[in-house]
Formats: C-alpha cells, structure tokens, sequence
C-alpha cells in the first residue's frame, strides 16, 4: 500500500484457501443477517460459520480530510 513492495509480493493464489475447505465468494453483500448466519449477495445466499469481509483497496488519499498532503508517503497526523 505504500510502496514498499510490488503487488506480486502481497498476493496469493485463491486455490490455497480452498485446499484448507474455505470457501471464496467474489459478490457484492447486499444484506447480512448475523442472527441467522446468512449473507445475500449478487451471486444468491450464502450461510456461514465465520464470515471474513475483505473490502479491497484503492488509494485515494484527496477524500480523506485528515490525511497530511505534504508528507512524500501520504501519512496520516491526528487532528
């Protein structure tokens, strides 16, 4: 994220998770329900045991008031 290694050094293949019986769902959650253990996707329901919600990343450090533009990698500075 900040430069300091190349994104072939940060990522992993997807089989590997599944080798360890997780699952890997690529959708867009539209509902999650923690009582029933259930998730409503773009890709149809899902229920889980644990549910691991990664959101990705893209920088965009310009909509982020707090975060100091003068600084060469972006760094944050508390208010």
């Amino acid at each position: 994220m900040m430069g300091w290694r190349e994104p072939r050094q940060t990522t992993r293949k997807l089989n590997l998770l599944e080798k360890k019986g997780i699952g890997y769902v690529n959708a867009e959650a539209l509902k999650i329900d923690p009582v029933n253990k259930t998730v409503k996707t773009s890709n149809g329901d899902l229920t889980y045991d644990y549910l691991i919600l990664a959101l990705g990343a893209e920088l965009a450090p310009e909509t982020i008031p707090w975060i100091f533009k003068g600084s060469p990698a972006g760094g944050c500075v508390s208010e």
